[in-house]
């Protein structure tokens, strides 16, 4: 499975900046310095460079179509004023990042990220839209996330994410969604009877291993958070899409 080359945020915002490229240039230049490439050619919005990875922002004075997030927002029990917040927005940027094949997805998520975080706190932004989940997020919730966030520590919920699923019998099932734009199998897990909480924490340390080793989990290998801590990892098709193969977690194998 190929990694994106690109990555794609939406900022919603009341209005845009006045002389947007000239704003955009002061958040920017300040922190990245000679790193960062301007390319002046482009007049509408910014755009520019660090190292092989390069960045456009567009703006536009209008809300953020609801296509876009109406689906996010309804998942998004994390942050129940979402959908006002979103309704009150007159603009928005649409910020992406892209790079060569050969360039590392979560270095490439990284930089967007820490852009994306540091234009919501210079234009007051009213929420995130993050597509390769897709998720939508408060500005103070991707600001916290981001603030602490290193190539070994990743910000895994602002870029996957996780679904739990109480079935009629109180089990609990999950699936992913954010995983395959990194290149790699979403993930599931089927009925179990543990909590949400467990099943939501065993998922996300299996991403976070996934995505900050830049492996794969060879089908019926083990993960664990230590030697007495594990889960048995298969390869199957979702119980979702049956034409596509995820990462199934037996959170009840023998240990």
């Amino acid at each position: 499975m190929e990694a994106s080359t690109s990555f794609l945020a939406i900022l919603a915002l009341s209005d845009l900046p006045d002389e947007l490229p000239t704003a955009i240039e002061g958040v920017l230049l300040p922190v990245f310095g000679e790193t960062f490439d301007r390319d002046t050619r482009v007049t509408e919005g910014f755009a520019g460079a660090v190292g092989e990875e390069r960045l456009r922002i567009v703006g536009v004075p209008e809300p953020v179509p609801e296509a876009v997030t109406e689906g996010p927002l309804r998942g998004a029990w994390y942050w129940p004023e979402g959908a006002a917040a979103f309704e009150r927005a007159g603009a928005h940027l649409v910020v992406a990042v892209k790079g060569p094949e050969s360039g590392k997805p979560t270095m490439r998520a990284l930089f967007l990220t820490r852009v994306v975080s540091m234009l919501s706190r210079a234009f007051d932004a009213l929420g995130v839209f993050w597509a390769g989940a897709p998720s939508v997020h408060s500005p103070e919730a991707f600001q916290a996330s981001s603030d602490g966030m290193s190539p070994s520590e990743l910000p895994l919920r602002l870029w996957v994410d996780f679904q739990v699923i109480r079935n009629d019998d109180d089990t609990h099932s999950l699936r992913t969604s954010g995983m395959e734009s990194f290149g790699h199998y979403e993930l599931e897990v089927h009925g179990s009877p543990k909590d949400q909480n467990e099943v939501a924490s065993w998922a996300y340390n299996v991403a976070h291993y996934i995505l900050a080793e830049g492996g794969e989990v060879e089908d019926g290998h083990a993960v664990g958070r230590n030697a007495s801590e594990w889960i048995r990892v298969h390869h199957i098709p979702s119980v979702w899409n049956e034409n596509r193969t995820v990462y199934y977690l037996d959170l009840e194998a023998e240990r």
